[in-house]
């Protein structure tokens, strides 16, 4: 393991990455912007690396702004032959609403396709993270775990 390129950016306040590898190997970053500003300022950013994070594409939005952030930490995961799968807060200024939204087309030309696939709550929450959970040999499907912070104690 090594530290790979920068993403290219206007706004240096960008952190608490989350990468997943593609099916064509292309890398995936999701990330926030600590100090969102344009018309882009309450939407998750991302950006695809086609070297293994050597270097980095320009940062962009879900279309039409379809993956909100209200600056907060969010997770990624490609799941085979589902797409991508982020987590985090579905609201474009509060830490509320847990949800977990797809992208159906995923790949070096980019994200696409965002559609809800669960809200797993109305109130409070925060951080997150996901996982592809094991099944047992005689169910067949994908379980897909995710771990957030609910409630308001603290974050916001």
């Amino acid at each position: 393991w090594r530290i790979g390129g920068a993403v290219p950016s206007h706004n240096s306040n960008s952190n608490e990455a989350s990468i997943a590898e593609l099916d064509d190997g292309t890398l995936a970053m999701s990330f926030r912007v600590q100090s969102p500003t344009g018309a882009a300022a309450h939407c998750r950013h991302f950006a695809l690396s086609a070297d293994g994070g050597e270097t980095w594409g320009a940062p962009f939005t879900a279309e039409d702004c379809a993956v909100l952030d209200p600056v907060c930490q969010g997770a990624i995961l490609h799941v085979r032959g589902l797409g991508v799968l982020t987590s985090g807060p579905d609201s474009s200024r509060t830490r509320e609403a847990m949800s977990v939204q797809r992208a159906a087309h995923a790949d070096a030309t980019g994200l696409r396709g965002w559609q809800l696939v669960a809200r797993l709550s109305h109130g409070p929450a925060a951080y997150s993270d996901l996982a592809l959970l094991p099944l047992p040999s005689v169910a067949q499907g994908i379980a897909i775990g995710v771990l957030y912070e609910l409630g308001s104690f603290g974050g916001g």
